[in-house]
């Protein structure tokens, strides 16, 4: 496993991730699930992809989102392309508001995240030692197996914050969901950061 770089925490996923400032979605449970697409209330899984994050080849993506509004988004990094041993998981809890179709491209409609927690795992010794190395999110105590809550701290020069909202878009296509180019969960910006393509390689199947 290479030496995890200062991009480390751009992690795909996903973008704001997975992260943008936006405003937190409030209301009652009936505005909430009107603000939600059915067709996504499914754990949708990504078969084994390139991925650059971490220092490390290759990903596996799930997400699975709820009727309710809430998601869950777990990022698998691999460091070989069969995807056989997790180095690292990343996860994204929050919920989530299914919008409007996107005015400058009609086939995907718009999806806003808000973060309310980011963790990250290591798995393997090699993974362990290169995060207490560089002292990742401010902590030189990784241990493998062990669940660490990284909301608000400054990896890598990046700050998730609880509260932060993702704009991206969504598109289902023959019973599969894209998200948009920039699904990070973690790079930040505004409603204008918003793509308007889905990432046609990145298939999520049920």
């Amino acid at each position: 496993m290479t030496r995890l770089s200062t991009t480390a925490l751009i992690i795909v996923g996903c973008a704001a991730s997975l992260v943008s400032c936006g405003r937190v979605w409030k209301g009652s449970s009936d505005k909430k699930m009107q603000q939600q697409d059915s067709a996504l209330a499914y754990k949708w899984k990504t078969d084994c992809v390139s991925s650059s994050a971490l220092d490390l080849s290759h990903a596996r993506r799930a997400i699975e989102l709820s009727v309710l509004g809430n998601f869950e988004k777990d990022e698998n990094f691999y460091s070989t392309d069969k995807c056989e041993k997790s180095q690292i998981t990343y996860k994204v809890l929050g919920t989530y508001a299914a919008l409007a179709e996107n005015p400058v491209n009609k086939e995907v409609k718009n999806i806003n995240f808000t973060i309310n927690k980011t963790l990250l795992v290591a798995h393997t010794d090699d993974a362990v030692k290169n995060l207490n190395k560089l002292k990742m999110c401010g902590i030189d105590t990784w241990k493998s197996g062990k669940e660490i809550d990284i909301t608000n701290k400054s990896c890598a020069g990046i700050t998730v914050k609880r509260g932060d909202v993702v704009a991206d878009v969504y598109q289902i296509k023959n019973k599969a969901l894209y998200f948009g180019q920039k699904f990070l969960f973690l790079a930040g910006g505004d409603v204008s950061s918003r793509p308007d393509k889905v990432a046609a390689d990145v298939i999520y199947n049920r």
